[in-house]
């Protein structure tokens, strides 16, 4: 699991007050492989009853796993890569213009992000390796 996915499902679970329900879920039916399939299905139901409290946390998240947020080093301004460079106030400009389209391409990645099936998200990223541990 990357770091940057690790932190916003830190913050998520956080926000959404289940640090303890999640450490409190256990299922032992003997079978290991049902269990965890049970553990999962109830850490989503637990995620999902609590989704509300972090609605903008979950797009970022949903966007930075799905590869839809911009990169911010894309809107930095460089003088020195531009012909057109005819002082400060052009380059504050520029990156006035620049800062612009980043929130606006933001927006629209998080739009995406809303619109996403949450639940094979939930799913894949319960698998990666180390969340579980994480959860626990």
């Amino acid at each position: 699991m990357k770091t940057k996915y690790l932190i916003m499902l830190s913050e998520i679970i956080d926000k959404m007050e289940i640090k303890e329900e999640l450490k409190n879920l256990e299922i032992n039916t003997g079978n290991d492989a049902k269990d965890n399939e049970e553990v999962g299905k109830e850490a989503i139901a637990l995620l999902i009853t609590h989704i509300y409290k972090c609605e903008k946390e979950v797009y970022s998240f949903i966007a930075a796993y799905k590869g839809y947020l911009p990169n911010k080093n894309n809107y930095e301004y460089d003088p020195e890569g531009d012909p057109n460079y005819s002082g400060p106030k052009y380059a504050e400009e520029k990156q006035l213009s620049l800062d612009r389209q980043y929130k606006k391409d933001l927006k629209a990645a998080l739009e995406k992000a809303s619109e996403e099936d949450i639940i094979p998200i939930f799913k894949e990223v319960a698998k990666l390796d180390g969340v579980a541990d994480f959860l626990a």
